[in-house]
């Protein structure tokens, strides 16, 4: 069995858990889990569907009000709403709707979102 089928679910159990520490108030724990979830993730570098962790990272960031945090994300992305989604990185286009929507940018956010719900 590949090491990459076995830490899939650790990483995803982890991602979970940084949500429900989140939900708890406990931020701190949170970002210790998602982090724990990313040093696990199969293809760590990765922010797609194969590895959705980064994304669920930035959105843990913007859950606790690190706006500029997530931005930096997209950013290095290279994420731009007037690009055309793909379905691999669907959780990246996802997250940059929900940055623009912090910003209080809906015209982009929509167009972004338009792309994104093809699929």
């Amino acid at each position: 069995m590949s090491s990459a089928r076995l830490t899939r679910p650790l990483a995803s159990g982890l991602a979970v858990l940084a949500w429900i520490r989140q939900a708890e108030g406990d931020a701190a724990v949170a970002l210790d889990a998602i982090a724990d979830a990313e040093r696990v993730a199969p293809f760590h570098t990765a922010a797609s569907l194969v590895n959705p962790v980064p994304a669920q990272r930035a959105r843990l960031l913007l859950a606790q009000g690190e706006v500029a945090a997530a931005t930096r994300w997209t950013e290095e992305r290279e994420l731009r709403a007037a690009d055309e989604p793909t379905y691999r990185r669907e959780p990246e286009y996802l997250m940059l709707v929900r940055v623009l929507l912090a910003h209080t940018q809906p015209a982009p956010a929509s167009g972004c979102w338009s792309g994104c719900s093809h699929y």
